[in-house]
């Protein structure tokens, strides 16, 4: 796709999809800090890290559909990488 749509330039297609993701959000309110409350210890089971993430998201099948952000699954596998 960056070789036909964008004349093999990343810095463009990179630029293309922060745009898209960034209108995306645009239209939600900024989250009002004041209101989190500091729970102090969060159980292990909803800490998440990067490395998982990068795992799941290595491991999606790039054949499959888009989902509602229209983003191909070949795109979330190849960067994946942290």
């Amino acid at each position: 796709m960056i070789d036909t749509s964008y004349n093999g330039n990343p810095e463009q297609f990179c630029g293309d999809v922060n745009v898209f993701l960034k209108s995306v959000s645009e239209d939600l309110q900024p989250l009002n800090t004041d209101l989190i409350l500091d729970v102090g210890h969060r159980p292990d089971q909803f800490v998440i890290f990067p490395h998982e993430v990068e795992s799941k998201l290595s491991k999606i099948d790039g054949h499959k559909s888009c989902g509602p952000d229209q983003l191909p699954n070949w795109f979330f596998r190849e960067f994946s990488v942290w």
